[in-house]
């Protein structure tokens, strides 16, 4: 009489059904089932486990070849800009904006020259490489100025940009 409710009368057969249910597997039947549901859990925790190996190895394949590229490119001076730097050049007396200002990088072992100008309203931006080195900033009746750009790491991500509002100190 297994789960008897005391309230209520079992129908006929209802025992037997309830009995089946509940019976006991024998020893070996048991073991294949556990074993089976373990075998199945630790399937599903390598395959994570290796796919999860495989996307990294992946990426730091993708990476390495990213920074060889640019590495070769920057050593054979085919470099190729991949770094913005916006801003906006303003009078430092005044702060009012100084328009066609030109704006030409500068490397501390040469290399790759890129140049622009700032528009009527003072913006400007250039397209350079992500190593640190400098912009400087050149117009008639200003001292030049100069600003620190680039990120050390630039080999592994060369890519990028930067905003800098620059200064520039009137001659006289």
């Amino acid at each position: 009489m297994l789960l008897r409710r005391p309230w209520k009368t079992n129908e006929p057969g209802e025992d037997e059904d309830i009995r089946a249910l509940f019976a006991a597997q024998n020893f070996l039947d048991e073991e294949r089932a556990a074993d089976r549901a373990t075998i199945r859990r630790s399937a599903i925790k390598w395959t994570i486990a290796f796919g999860g190996l495989f996307l990294l190895a992946g990426l730091i394949f993708w990476w390495s070849g990213a920074a060889i590229k640019y590495s070769a490119a920057r050593v054979q001076q085919r470099s190729v800009p991949t770094y913005e730097v916006t801003g906006v050049i303003l009078d430092s007396r005044t702060h009012q904006p100084v328009p066609w200002v030109e704006v030409s990088t500068e490397f501390q072992f040469g290399g790759a020259f890129f140049s622009s100008s700032s528009d009527f309203s003072g913006h400007f931006t250039i397209d350079t490489l992500a190593e640190p080195h400098y912009l400087i900033f050149r117009a008639n009746g200003y001292l030049p100025g100069r600003v620190s750009i680039g990120k050390q790491w630039f080999s592994w991500l060369p890519r990028g940009s930067e905003v800098h509002d620059v200064l520039l100190t009137p001659a006289k």
